[in-house]
């Protein structure tokens, strides 16, 4: 994890019986303790994946939040695309 440049946002349920919540507090808190940027967010009640709409919405909202913050996305030149 030392050599790790990627920014990572973690989403995870509370909920969730398929991968331990606690894997995503290890990831975070090392990554953390190494200086690293990361997220970490918690949706209450959920599983492996959302099923409230509220928290669907929320993590819409998040992730294009945080591609808008970290990647930068160039538009497509409008006289360069084919037809």
């Amino acid at each position: 994890m030392e050599k790790s440049q990627t920014l990572l946002l973690i989403s995870h349920g509370d909920k969730d019986d398929r991968v331990p919540i606690s894997q995503s507090w290890e990831v975070y808190t090392a990554l953390k303790l190494l200086g690293k940027k990361v997220e970490f967010d918690i949706y209450p009640r959920e599983a492996h994946g959302w099923a409230e709409r509220n928290h669907q919405l929320l993590s819409i909202k998040r992730n294009l939040e945080w591609f808008e913050k970290y990647v930068k996305v160039v538009p497509a030149n409008k006289t360069n695309s084919v037809p």
